[in-house]
């Protein structure tokens, strides 16, 4: 068929994008839109006929009064531990001077502290200090500069309410310092006092430590209380600065009586 015979209407618009630009946007139908702003009432759980939900077996079977006292004996008696604020263990040694003109020796008394701040997590902060409470209570936390010296490890809380801590120093050679903890309280469910059962600083070996990828507690979970992975770091332990630790609730940081110098306070009795 030649190209004469076939005779098309070939409108201009067509041959341009013109009808283009007189368009903004093609629209997109979207119903869901249309929802927006609508409030739906709350609908009650196919499985049950009421607002009320489903109580579980324990509950079921046991009256209320039963649960409470199930549930006070369990927090009075298992120990909990209080991860709120720090536990403070306020320590004061005598420190003899040097002898002044050959007739005196200076005598100080030189206090210094050790806190603990746990987490659910399973670990925990550590620090020595001489500093107040008041003043370290800002810096025991994960975002510890360096120079806050603020160490952190692991612990464990058994059954028979004793606590078993791991953390490592860090310097020229590794040190290890392992703690025995037993958590009471100054009454019942109370939970404030942490007994200081044992502390042991020991050697690691740098390689060991490299290779492991767990905890700290777990790296010594099957060594000897004795136990040194380092000859030049002996086991050691420390029968000093064993003052129990007490809790003190951040609201009372700048308040505790733990915070008095020396001066007016030269030894604090726990309880």
């Amino acid at each position: 068929m030649a190209s004469s015979d076939v005779s098309v209407d070939v409108r201009p618009e067509f041959n341009s994008f013109d009808h283009l630009r007189s368009m903004r946007y093609i629209a997109t139908d979207r119903p869901w839109l249309t929802l927006y702003g609508i409030r739906v009432q709350p609908v009650t759980p196919f499985s049950s006929l009421s607002s009320r939900p489903d109580l579980a077996l324990i509950h079921q079977c046991l009256p209320d009064e039963l649960l409470f006292e199930v549930c006070t004996v369990q927090y009075c008696y298992l120990g909990q531990i209080l991860y709120k604020s720090l536990y403070v263990s306020r320590n004061t040694y005598i420190h003899t001077g040097t002898a002044e003109w050959q007739f005196t020796k200076t005598v100080n008394v030189v206090c210094y502290y050790r806190y603990l701040r746990f987490f659910p997590s399973g670990k925990f902060l550590y620090k020595i200090s001489p500093q107040k409470i008041k003043d370290v209570v800002k810096c025991m936390h994960f975002r510890a500069s360096k120079g806050d010296c603020v160490f952190k490890g692991d612990y464990v809380l058994s059954e028979d309410g004793q606590i078993e801590l791991a953390l490592l120093y860090p310097g020229r050679r590794y040190t290890l310092v392992r703690m025995r903890l037993r958590l009471r309280g100054t009454t019942l469910g109370a939970n404030n006092r942490l007994d200081v059962l044992k502390i042991l600083t020991t050697g690691v070996n740098a390689t060991e430590l490299r290779n492991w990828k767990g905890s700290v507690l777990e790296l010594v979970e099957t060594w000897d209380e004795d136990e040194t992975h380092d000859p030049e770091v002996p086991a050691v332990t420390h029968s000093r600065g064993l003052t129990p630790f007490v809790f003190v609730p951040f609201e009372e940081a700048d308040t505790s009586v733990m915070n008095l110098p020396v001066e007016k306070m030269d030894y604090f009795v726990p309880g």
